[in-house]
């Protein structure tokens, strides 16, 4: 199928591939390839001109821009049914705050570290639990600043799970690998 598109100075243009990416944009490929880049729909859901069309919005490396690139999307979450859905996790997806907050380096195999320095929703008394693939509570970390690091050296190897909170309020959430 190939779509057609004319700007406001009348130039007119085809493509032939449109990709729905993680970050909620389409990424479009040129039907007649030749160019290094793609257009970009960046806001798909609005009518007409609001819809925020940039024709050869995001450069590419390649200078066939006719196939779009394998852009893979990990946080799809469970499709019921499939035998796919090992990649679903019961963590729910992240808001642009949660992905604020950083634990370092995963896999770990020594020290961790909490970095809260670009989180908006910091609060003095938050607390950072680490719980194994049980759901048993191995790590216990008080967070009264915007970083802290603590051990795991004496943790198996394994997946663990982490929750930010301040009391019952759960802020963020994410996994961490320990590895030997």
């Amino acid at each position: 199928m190939v779509f057609f598109w004319t700007d406001s100075n009348e130039t007119h243009g085809q493509f032939s591939q449109l990709y729905l990416a993680p970050d909620g944009k389409i990424y479009a490929a040129n039907y007649q390839g030749f160019t290094k880049a793609l257009h970009v729909i960046n806001s798909p859901d609005s009518a007409d001109s609001a819809c925020g069309f940039v024709k050869w919005g995001l450069s590419i490396p390649s200078n066939d821009a006719r196939i779009i690139p394998n852009m893979l999307h990990f946080r799809m979450g469970a499709l019921t049914g499939s035998g796919c859905d090992t990649l679903n996790t019961d963590i729910g997806h992240q808001t642009q705050d949660e992905r604020r907050i950083q634990v370092y380096p995963n896999p770990a195999n020594d020290v961790v570290q909490v970095d809260l320095m670009n989180y908006s929703q910091y609060h003095p008394l938050q607390q950072f639990y680490l719980y194994n693939a049980q759901g048993q509570l191995v790590k216990q970390v008080a967070l009264p600043y915007l970083s802290a690091a603590f051990r795991v050296s004496d943790l198996p190897s394994g997946v663990y799970y982490w929750q930010l909170a301040v009391g019952a309020e759960v802020r963020g959430a994410g996994k961490l690998e320990v590895v030997r």
